[in-house]
């Protein structure tokens, strides 16, 4: 016993220094996780992958590690009807959101329209969400296949702000997790608001980006990417310390829409109105197993292509266009044209886009679409996408313009196909969606 002694000492020792180091409580979790975050309001060119800019180096470091989708094409400028297509892989037309006007859309989600979350609950997933844009709110029915799912533009009426922080949904998603079963695989859907306007930025977050004759609200909105770009990063490292990490999960990140920002002038300020390049050309980033670092996919891609992608990475079937093979080296992607359209407000405006060119075309020229509002015209013509300004028309594309002309049919027809499902608008969430400009007073 006296020779075994300094043995049972060392183990003794060595238990009660394991004992004192602080352990991760999660430490195993299931394969085949997947994060979607939407971020809202992101224009690519303003982004650190859309050239030279500092102003997203978290991002630009994901795709690094995994791939980026370099001209992708949202499926409308503004949330509800973009967002719809991220998650279910359908157009705003086809879906039913979208809404020939006059004044403010209150088309909720169709039961009937599958939704990303659903098919993957049905497969076992656990399926978590939260929004801290009101557009996606379960009073829109955005809640389909959620295990549970947090509106955080309700707490706008509590202090005040027109937009709910990162630093919330960041804290929310931690609840979620927390309180979810590790057992299972995990889908985990954020939407945040920080770079959506009002441009709320402390001058230490915009000061340095005016430069070079930039104007002030457009420094302003790269300092509000600069305050996004660290809530993801925030985000990646509560995911890490919960097991969620890139050896068993898919973390995509994607922009809705962008911005015009006056930025050129004739692009308009915000979004909803116009589909220029400003407001519609949006990062899309994934990493995750099987994706090689590094990866580019430089060819023409859509937001309704999102959906099915992400489905395919983690093994669950979902209707509609995929690059996920492209992602994994092993076919080209799949898309040849990208088409986007806007049913905002009064308006009844398409788009076509293809790597080398795009074609606009507004369906209703006779119709203003925000009548008494001093707005830019809608430009009916093709571009060379060369020249993302979109100043000067290229030679017209008939058969591409042909195509657009066909396509939008289908979307008039496609919304009549749709039982239509209204929101119920409260007055705490009108308020909210005035705050962010998607309600004024001559609607």
């Amino acid at each position: 016993m006296r020779r075994l002694l300094p043995f049972a000492l060392v183990l003794a020792a060595f238990a009660a220094a394991w004992v004192l180091v602080p352990k991760k409580r999660f430490t195993a979790r299931p394969d085949k996780n997947l994060v979607l975050v939407i971020a809202c309001t992101l224009r690519a060119d303003q982004t650190s992958l859309g050239g030279p800019l500092d102003t997203t180096p978290y991002l630009a470091s994901l795709g690094a590690e995994g791939a980026v989708f370099t001209d992708l094409i949202a499926a409308a400028p503004w949330t509800r009807a973009a967002s719809t297509a991220l998650i279910t892989g359908r157009s705003p037309g086809a879906a039913g959101l979208s809404d020939p006007g006059p004044g403010a859309n209150d088309r909720a989600l169709p039961a009937e329209v599958t939704t990303l979350a659903e098919a993957l609950h049905d497969q076992g997933w656990v399926t978590l969400g939260a929004t801290a844009n009101p557009n996606l709110s379960e009073a829109f029915q955005f809640d389909q296949g959620f295990d549970v799912y947090e509106s955080l533009s309700d707490l706008w009426r509590h202090g005040g702000r027109a937009k709910v922080p990162g630093t919330e949904v960041n804290a929310t998603a931690a609840r979620l997790l927390d309180a979810a079963d590790p057992s299972r695989p995990t889908y985990l859907q954020l939407m945040y608001v920080d770079s959506h306007a009002p441009l709320d930025a402390e001058e230490a977050e915009w000061l340095r980006f005016v430069q070079g004759g930039v104007p002030r609200h457009v420094a302003e909105y790269r300092g509000l990417l600069t305050r996004l770009d660290a809530r993801l990063a925030e985000l990646d490292a509560l995911l890490a310390e919960r097991g969620l990490t890139p050896e068993n999960t898919v973390l995509a990140v994607v922009g809705d829409h962008g911005e015009g920002l006056l930025f050129p002038r004739h692009h308009g300020m915000g979004h909803g109105l116009y589909l220029y390049p400003s407001t519609l050309h949006v990062p899309f980033v994934v990493r995750g197993p099987g994706i090689a670092p590094g990866t580019r996919i430089e060819d023409i891609a859509a937001g309704v292509d999102v959906a099915p992608t992400l489905a395919e990475l983690v093994g669950v079937p979902f209707e509609g266009t995929s690059h996920a093979a492209a992602l994994r080296g092993e076919a080209p992607p799949a898309r040849e044209v990208a088409y986007a359209s806007t049913w905002f407000r009064n308006a009844h405006r398409g788009a076509a886009y293809r790597s080398d060119v795009a074609c606009l075309e507004d369906f209703r020229p006779d119709e203003p679409a925000h009548p008494g509002a001093d707005k830019p015209p809608f430009p009916e013509a093709c571009f060379d996408r060369r020249f993302p300004e979109f100043a000067e028309p290229t030679e017209r594309d008939a058969a591409l313009a042909e195509a657009l002309r066909a396509w939008f049919v289908e979307e008039e027809r496609a919304l009549t196909a749709v039982d239509v499902e209204l929101g119920e608008v409260e007055d705490d969430l009108s308020q909210a969606l005035r705050a962010l400009g998607y309600a004024t007073d001559d609607e």
